[in-house]
């Protein structure tokens, strides 16, 4: 679960870059591709979401084996 945690991370930072210098070039007439990035900002941010749901229940996960761990020990 870490590994392909990190490597949705990656994914989606490596997007982001491409993303930013696509937006750096873009001129003022290209509508049609302002309208594209704005398409795949979209559906980054959804994947964004997707991820930290994965994140916050690995860490959930977590605090509770280390919990269940502490409490068990006495």
């Amino acid at each position: 679960m870490v590994v392909a945690l990190r490597r949705d991370h990656d994914q989606l930072r490596d997007s982001l870059r491409h993303i930013t210098v696509r937006l750096e070039r873009l001129t003022p007439d290209q509508s049609r591709e302002f309208d594209l990035i704005c398409q795949e900002l979209i559906e980054i941010t959804a994947r964004l979401g997707d991820h930290n749901n994965k994140e916050m229940g690995l860490l959930q996960d977590s605090f509770v084996l280390d919990v269940g761990g502490e409490g068990g020990g006495g």
